[in-house]
């Protein structure tokens, strides 16, 4: 009896073993059950209120925010990554809302792209908190919750919850546009917050110092501008509508617009001084000369901060953004640059003064294109000048031009030198790339 019970003993003793060694692993290759429904912490809002120093498109007075558009969408597309797309506008439903999407794919993009929520597209204007914009971008910190479940010793099951963050997009104005190239920007730079948002960290729950915007900013060399903003604490209200441009998030999502964002929206248009105008004129006896140019005139505005450096100037800022989506990136090969030099002088005639701008060429590429801008940082007004190739004089003149003919004194004024100002050179390339001239702040008498 003692061996029979000793026997059974130690058969007990491997089967207790074993039965616990069986509950261990199954413990630790846990089987989640995820739920169809998230829980909702908080929301993060991030506004691009139009302080673009550009004056363009006139809205409509008969287009209203109301605030249960929400309701009644006219369309909504749902996307393989699985975000959608929700149209509340007559312009965008169909074909459109497909190439809507298409167009978003045109951005370089990585697994970030998983985590938009959706793409909202309103007929009007926005809600009254964020006057002006063409585009939001907003957050919700959500808890995705699902259950662990501990088979085949007993019955329990354990909830619990993954924060993740999802972003949302908003385009307003839909019924004033029709065409995916006046949507193109807006949509690049609204999804440049979600990928930095992304990949940099929340700027509004994260400390500047402990995450990555600390380090986009030193190699933006940001360091140089005490104007710009890193605390998101103060975004809201007349001072984040009056100092827009040098919000540290909306400098990255306008850098994301020009390093990976489509080059859909991008125009190149030639531009005549007023000298030229007048000699046009004294031809052709007209005295107007075109000077239209919208927010896609890229040698014209490539950029909302007309203060700071070009990314392409930046060395290392393209790699950077790129790196996150593909470690392997080295982008290109960052030569010395040369960048134009724009110096101004006051000239006087017997009709009267007004001001000649020069500037050096820069890479002696064949097929560049200089254009001289003014910016008016009071009333938000650009002011295109002159667009020359690489073979041309580097010459440009603003102010009261005349000339004298046999019909007589013809005189044109362009009206730029007035008030304070700013002058900056914009170099275009064939291959999308821009460089710059430092911005010449006028004072004019």
């Amino acid at each position: 009896m003692g061996n029979r019970a000793l026997k059974r003993l130690y058969i007990f003793k491997y089967i207790l073993l074993f039965i616990l060694i069986t509950c261990s692993v199954i413990s630790v290759i846990i089987i989640v059950n995820y739920t169809d429904r998230y829980v909702a912490d908080s929301e993060y809002s991030w506004h691009n209120p139009n302080s673009k120093y550009i004056r363009i498109r006139s809205t409509s007075s008969v287009l209203e925010y109301t605030e249960d558009i929400g309701e009644t969408p006219l369309d909504i597309l749902k996307t393989d990554e699985g975000f959608e797309i929700v149209s509340y506008s007559k312009n965008w439903t169909g074909k459109a809302l497909d190439e809507l999407y298409m167009e978003l794919l045109n951005n370089r993009h990585g697994i970030e792209i998983e985590y938009l929520d959706k793409i909202n597209i309103y007929p009007d204007i926005p809600p009254s908190d964020i006057p002006g914009a063409w585009g939001s971008y907003s957050t919700t910190q959500e808890n995705l919750e699902y259950i662990i479940k501990f088979p085949p010793i007993y019955d329990a099951q354990l909830k619990n919850f993954i924060p993740i963050e999802k972003g949302e997009i908003c385009l307003y104005y839909g019924d004033l546009i029709d065409d995916i190239s006046q949507m193109s920007r807006t949509l690049s730079h609204e999804y440049g917050h979600h990928y930095t948002f992304h990949y940099f960290g929340n700027p509004y729950i994260e400390s500047f110092s402990d995450s990555l915007w600390k380090k986009y900013y030193e190699i933006r060399e940001l360091y140089e501008y005490k104007q710009v903003k890193t605390d998101l604490l103060f975004q809201e209200g007349q001072d984040y509508r009056n100092n827009h441009m040098w919000f540290l998030h909306e400098i990255a999502a306008e850098d994301y617009l020009q390093l990976m964002g489509s080059s859909c929206y991008k125009t190149v248009k030639r531009y005549v001084d007023v000298e030229t105008a007048l000699q046009n004129s004294m031809k052709e006896y007209d005295y107007s000369w075109n000077i239209d140019f919208d927010e896609n005139t890229i040698n014209v505005y490539p950029q909302e901060n007309y203060i700071i450096p070009l990314p392409h100037e930046i060395e290392g800022l393209d790699t950077f953004f790129n790196s996150f989506i593909d470690p392997d990136y080295e982008g290109k090969k960052h030569k010395a640059i040369s960048r134009p030099q724009l110096t101004y002088k006051k000239v006087s005639d017997r009709w009267g003064d007004y001001y000649q701008f020069e500037w050096t060429e820069c890479n002696n590429d064949e097929y560049a294109l200089y254009t001289l801008v003014g910016i008016d940082h009071i009333n938000n007004i650009l002011y295109p000048i002159k667009t020359v190739g690489s073979e041309e004089p580097k010459v440009a003149k603003i102010g009261k031009i005349s000339r004298e003919s046999s019909y007589g004194i013809w005189s044109l004024d362009d009206y730029i030198a007035e008030g304070n100002k700013y002058f900056r050179v914009y170099v275009t390339y064939e291959n999308g790339s821009m460089l710059s001239s430092d911005p010449v702040h006028i004072e004019f008498d």
